[in-house]
């Protein structure tokens, strides 16, 4: 049976959105709740996480392909909603199970992975940080789900009672992509699922068929 090296901890963290690195805010942000003296934000919040505007689905899709196109895979995680989040910390700390994520990647990224124990030793507290550095290692591997070109657009939701899908034509692979986002007890909206054209859709944040 193969060991999982990340799992370094003897109870599994509980994803919550923690420990986002201390990053300027993109333009385009809201403040969600008053403006904070000192604030390092452009939007004056509190904290990061305030910091992102979530409030429309629109505006989360924003925030989630504004991330993504900058490589910025902690905000991305930041704004994928709480199912999603132990979706993929399910598959890589608890099973170590790469398939349903990179399909016939998942190798490659595992290596790519587990090619810097030191990072991970750095990372392995804060889930943010371990999914920026699952996809970094996805890149290393060619294996990104779906990549963005500079020609990118989004187009407008569709919405059912509390969630939304809002297509994305990505200019990049694939062509097309639709965006599930939720909107959560606290009224602020989190992409739940990557739609693939050719993917598992009983799977978050994404599924990819073995092939």
């Amino acid at each position: 049976m193969t060991s999982n090296p990340v799992a370094t901890r003897s109870s599994v963290l509980k994803i919550a959105g923690l420990a986002a690195p201390l990053l300027l805010l993109s333009v385009g942000a809201m403040a969600q709740a008053p403006s904070t003296p000192g604030s390092i934000f452009v939007n004056g919040a509190r904290t990061y996480y305030e910091a992102i505007d979530l409030g429309t689905p629109e505006a989360a899709a924003r925030a989630f392909l504004s991330a993504w196109t900058r490589r910025d895979y902690a905000t991305v995680n930041i704004v994928l909603s709480p199912l999603a989040r132990q979706s993929w910390y399910r598959a890589v700390v608890q099973t170590f199970e790469f398939r349903d994520l990179f399909a016939s990647h998942a190798d490659a990224v595992k290596d790519a992975l587990m090619g810097d124990q030191a990072k991970w030793k750095e990372v392995e507290d804060d889930p943010n940080m371990m999914f920026d550095a699952l996809l970094q290692a996805a890149e290393r591997a060619n294996a990104l789900p779906f990549t963005l070109g500079p020609a990118m657009k989004a187009g407008q939701p569709t919405l059912s009672g509390t969630r939304a899908a809002l297509p994305v034509a990505t200019a990049g692979n694939p062509a097309e992509i639709t965006l599930v986002l939720v909107r959560l007890p606290s009224s602020r909206w989190r992409v739940d699922q990557i739609v693939l054209p050719d993917g598992d859709r009983s799977l978050k944040p994404w599924g990819l068929k073995a092939k």
